[in-house]
């Protein structure tokens, strides 16, 4: 839900492309990127073990507090200073995916 939210309003804000590997959106998910992304708005409950490896610094900067949403509580984390590649590790996912 966020990702589409954030594909479809974000043209009007001029936000970054979303990626998610959550239902049939990672069908739309590019499989690399022209630039290197530094840069990653993360939404979960905490970030998972592969976000922790790739980013040095990871600040919790909201939640989701609309009591309607489906995603209510869950936190929205900026995730910078990557530790390796992400554009790699994108690549890699991609890979194991596609098998």
């Amino acid at each position: 839900a966020e990702a589409s939210a954030i594909t479809v309003l974000g043209k009007k804000y001029n936000l970054p492309n979303c990626l998610s590997f959550n239902d049939n959106f990672r069908f739309w998910n590019p499989s690399t990127f022209k630039n290197e992304i530094t840069n990653l708005i993360y939404i979960n409950d905490e970030p998972g073990d592969d976000v922790k490896e790739l980013f040095a610094d990871i600040e919790k900067i909201g939640i989701i507090r609309n009591s309607l949403a489906r995603e209510y509580g869950l936190g929205v984390y900026l995730c910078q200073k990557p530790t390796r590649s992400f554009n790699a590790f994108w690549e890699e996912i991609v890979k194991e995916r596609a098998k």
